[in-house]
């Protein structure tokens, strides 16, 4: 099965994530509200992040896992749309 890169619908956009996500995704990482529903250690290294995001990319590409980052859907125009980041 191949999965697909990304969706996007009025209000969310799911792509595959990257390794520059590693500053948002530490952001939230490190939020002990959203971490209780996490099956990981809590991280407040960004290179194990990277790392994480890295194994991510391994799966992806050898066809064991897929996962998505989860944004705001990208608005064209704003650069900042699109950009993994905690909940507001």
């Amino acid at each position: 099965m191949q999965p697909f890169e990304s969706s996007t619908t009025e209000h969310l956009h799911l792509r595959r994530p990257v390794e520059s996500d590693a500053r948002a995704v530490l952001e939230y990482w490190s939020d002990p509200e959203v971490h209780r529903f996490l099956q990981h250690p809590v991280s407040d290294d960004v290179s194990e992040i990277q790392d994480f995001l890295g194994q991510l990319e391994t799966a992806w590409e050898n066809g064991d896992s897929y996962g998505w980052g989860i944004t705001e859907a990208v608005v064209k125009g704003d650069p900042e749309s699109g950009a993994l980041a905690p909940a507001r």
